[in-house]
């Protein structure tokens, strides 16, 4: 429906005047004509009944074609350039999908890939810190072993200490009741011969005393290897009670090493949970390189689409070139077929 106040005469009697001026009559010179009046959308259905039946009576009155030829023409032309239109509009419709859809597989996989590279950034600093962890505690674990064959070499030394300590105690202790076995059998031989010689007293009692004498000398002597055996279990004795607080160190030194050992144990498992960790990493970041592979082959798939589309786009417009000209041409023929027939009618 036509707005209040444009009427078909005003649009048919502008068009004209544009027409007869040489001018192409168009929506926004017939407005403008008519004062800028009226909308586009209004004038536009008036002046394409202007031209249908302009036409027409060109087509009647100066070429002296049927109306029905001319009118065929112009729906065989009307329907070409449809065509073409709705395939340009259905070539550039799917050119922008394309594009859509390829800007957005690559910007997805962009981020994919910057989320891999952040992921793998990450666990490249945790398997190196955990890298380092582990050799420090391999080179602690290696001092502990050092320790660990030193403290046995003592242990060892002192073993041997303690055990040539007990064979001469055990050799000193068998010599002082080989002693004693001796000076009590001395003492009973010794009774013995004091019953002899009571009875033989007086011619014997020199050869006693000298015997005396000489038993006397003996015994002082064995009192002065007695000291020295006492003094040497003493030694003996100070040596085991050294022993003792070497071995309470020792066991001390274990029960640290056992802490150690344990320490270590739970650092080694930890180290192996750690290894899982950066294997399953690994994995993952293998299926993400394989996936954004599979994406690169993608993204190039849709760019060898996406410059077949071009081609298509490119093949499009050069036909709607072709037809733009063609158009031209046919207009720039109706043209001259209506001016001298307007003129003549004038």
């Amino acid at each position: 429906m036509a707005r209040a106040g444009i009427l078909y005469s005003q649009v048919a009697s502008v068009a004209a005047q544009l027409a007869d001026r040489g001018i192409n009559a168009t929506v926004d010179n017939v407005r403008e004509a008519l004062g800028n009046t009226g909308s586009k959308s209004t004038i536009a259905p008036l002046l394409k009944r202007w031209k249908s039946e302009r036409e027409e009576r060109v087509s009647i009155v100066q070429t002296g074609l049927p109306a029905d030829l001319v009118t065929a023409v112009k729906n065989l032309h009307e329907h070409l350039q449809h065509e073409a239109a709705q395939k340009v509009d259905a070539a550039l419709t799917e050119l922008t999908s394309a594009k859509a859809n390829f800007n957005e597989q690559v910007e997805a996989a962009r981020n994919e890939v910057m989320i891999f590279k952040t992921e793998r950034d990450t666990l490249g600093m945790a398997l190196t810190q955990e890298r380092n962890a582990h050799e420090k505690l391999g080179a602690a674990y290696h001092g502990l072993q050092v320790i660990e064959a030193k403290l046995q070499a003592e242990a060892t030394g002192l073993a041997l200490r303690l055990q040539d300590h007990r064979n001469e105690i055990d050799n000193l202790q068998q010599q002082l009741r080989q002693t004693r076995v001796q000076f009590e059998h001395y003492q009973e031989s010794i009774a013995v011969q004091r019953m002899e010689e009571r009875r033989q007293f007086e011619h014997a009692k020199v050869t006693l005393e000298a015997e005396i004498m000489k038993m006397r000398r003996q015994l002082a002597s064995k009192d002065m290897v007695l000291t020295q055996q006492n003094q040497q279990i003493a030694l003996l004795k100070q040596t085991d009670e050294e022993l003792q607080s070497s071995k309470s160190e020792y066991r001390h030194l274990e029960e640290e090493f056992l802490k150690v050992t344990q320490t270590l144990s739970t650092q080694t498992a930890l180290a192996t949970e750690l290894s899982t960790r950066f294997e399953v990493a690994s994995d993952a970041l293998s299926d993400a390189q394989n996936k954004l592979a599979v994406l690169d082959y993608e993204r190039t798939q849709l760019q060898v689409r996406n410059i077949d589309l071009e081609a298509k786009c490119t093949t499009l417009e050069d036909a709607c070139q072709i037809l733009r000209i063609e158009q031209a041409t046919l207009k720039g023929q109706l043209h001259q077929i209506t001016v001298p027939k307007t003129r003549n009618v004038g």
